[in-house]
């Protein structure tokens, strides 16, 4: 459904025709400059889906107004879609991009099914975690039972990690590009567990105890709560890279109507960052697995598993590029990404539909640009590799006899 409004400009008074899609989340915003001052105009949607009612707020550097002229101009805000640029009234982009799907059909079918889960799984799911957390294991099996067919006998804290941690792995692969991408490390890591056991199980034991497998948890459901709160922010970017074909690929042709800078940067950042810590124990497992031992070989010397932790996440590439499976992880941390967008001045510019920031130049200051449509497509690339690598958690949470902390003493 298309929705029409009006607003003027509050500084040069011109007045726009907003045609606005209605889409499935709880909030739209929207950001565009004026046609002819270039001042930032946003509005936003509050919408319940339950009621299938929405609301405006006031827009931002303008008001809205009633009545329609001729001469007024029309600007097309579409979520969860890709738009072509300069797409002409009143096409629909739905219409002009549903030659580029492979299967439209399958991707309307997996879409309906990642709605439902997404809105009544999910909460279950989260119970779930919390009862897992708590070891209440009546309140577990009851939330499960509420959403899949039967429950396994879980009564082992084992059993009952790795069990968690499955459904969980069901669950997201719906949102991935590639759910078969984690085939590769799946073999490696049960290689490693293969090949020596105790290692695995030691090392696992060392993050319960030190703390490092309850931050870890705590890590991914926070990146999974983020996006799945902005899913609909990225949904366009799963559409292009996972229904679309090969060869319609070329995003640079597309805007996203949805402009959400500031939401997107914390999702970003931390899907880097906890990346990283799970590529810690993702190294570990690959140096069992190929030499036995946790143990990194320098040029000055050989270091534990702890020293790579500490080090700085571009240091750590120097290590995880001699081991072809993090080859997948590359392309999608970008640091230099990384870095731009958490810095302070980092922000959308409006009349060119860029992400900017700046980076040091030796004395100077270089100013970097980023198209907004290839920073949501980023933000999507890192989340999947976030998702790629909660596999050696999963294992290794297992491995850890699913412990998330070491048991506290009794009071005597």
């Amino acid at each position: 459904m298309i929705n029409r409004r009006r607003l003027k400009c509050i500084s040069c008074g011109t007045k726009i025709i907003t045609r606005t899609g209605i889409g499935h989340s709880n909030i739209q915003k929207h950001k565009f400059a004026c046609p002819k001052c270039k001042i930032e105009i946003g509005f936003v949607l509050d919408l319940d889906q339950e009621a299938v009612s929405f609301e405006y707020r006031e827009p931002t550097n303008a008001v809205w107004v009633d009545g329609e002229d001729s001469g007024d101009q029309s600007l097309l805000f579409y979520p969860e879609v890709m738009i072509p640029r300069n797409l002409p009234s009143p096409i629909s982009p739905f219409v002009a991009t549903v030659g580029n799907y492979k299967d439209i059909q399958q991707y309307q079918q997996y879409e309906a099914t990642r709605r439902h889960y997404k809105d009544k799984f999910w909460p279950v799911i989260m119970r779930a975690y919390v009862h897992y957390e708590t070891g209440n294991l009546g309140l577990l099996k009851k939330e499960i039972a509420g959403i899949l067919p039967s429950v396994p006998d879980i009564a082992k804290p084992e059993e009952r990690g790795g069990w968690i941690l499955s459904v969980s792995r069901r669950f997201f692969d719906l949102f991935v590009v590639d759910p078969q991408l984690s085939e590769p490390i799946e073999r490696a890591v049960a290689y490693a567990v293969h090949r020596s056991e105790k290692e695995v199980r030691h090392l696992a034991a060392d993050y319960v105890k030190s703390g490092r497998m309850l931050a870890l948890w705590k890590e991914i459901k926070s990146v999974r709560k983020q996006f799945l709160a902005l899913y609909e922010s990225l949904l366009p970017m799963l559409i292009v890279r996972r229904y679309w074909r090969d060869d319609q690929q070329n995003i640079g042709a597309y805007e996203v109507s949805i402009k959400n800078f500031e939401d997107l940067k914390g999702l970003y950042i931390d899907c880097v960052e906890t990346t990283f810590r799970l590529l810690v124990i993702g190294l570990a497992l690959e140096l069992i697995s190929t030499t036995g031992k946790p143990k990194i070989k320098t040029k000055t010397g050989e270091k534990t598993i702890w020293w790579f932790e500490q080090i700085a996440n571009g240091v750590k590439y120097t290590q995880l590029k001699q081991h072809r499976m993090f080859d997948v992880f590359e392309p999608a941390l970008d640091l230099g990404l990384r870095n731009g967008v958490g810095h302070h001045s980092a922000h959308y510019d409006v009349v060119s539909d860029e992400i900017i920031y700046v980076k040091a130049d030796d004395e100077n200051l270089a100013e970097v640009r980023v198209p907004y449509t290839e920073f949501v497509d980023k933000v999507f690339a890192a989340y999947c590799a976030f998702e790629l690598a909660t596999v050696f958690f999963h294992w290794f949470f297992v491995a850890g006899r699913g412990k998330l902390r070491k048991k506290r003493p009794k009071a005597k």
